[in-house]
């Protein structure tokens, strides 16, 4: 990978997963500490299921299948954890042909955007 494109990638204020069709995790971006357990050495290339509880498998199943068959092309969940909140984005990527090609994982910490109110604007930063 570039290592500019990398860089960014670590700087981001998100945490992405790239799961291939065929629910293989093939990318986890680069963080220093990560919302939920992650290690990219460990778990790149290997069945996303193994990652989740026996009780939320079916679920994640249903939900990769209605990405597969276009049903759904996205889906989103939230929950509060260790003095975050955390947001997770699950996107259908599909190619140019509508065929699926996998499913990306966007996770971030939204806490401190949902305590924003009214506006700012960048030129506020520099008075």
């Amino acid at each position: 990978m570039n290592p500019d494109f990398e860089l960014l990638l670590r700087h981001l204020p998100v945490e992405i997963t790239y799961i291939d069709a065929d629910g293989i995790i093939r990318y986890i971006s680069p963080k220093e500490e990560y919302l939920f357990p992650r290690d990219p050495e460990t778990q790149t290339g290997v069945d996303v299921m193994k990652f989740h509880k026996p009780e939320t498998r079916e679920v994640i199943g249903r939900m990769l299948d209605d990405f597969r068959s276009g049903r759904k092309d996205a889906e989103y969940s939230w929950s509060e954890r260790a003095g975050s909140f955390a947001h997770v984005s699950y996107i259908a990527i599909h190619d140019e042909s509508g065929n699926y090609a996998g499913t990306m994982e966007v996770v971030q910490d939204i806490k401190g955007l949902k305590e924003l109110k009214g506006k700012r604007k960048v030129a506020e930063g520099y008075k």
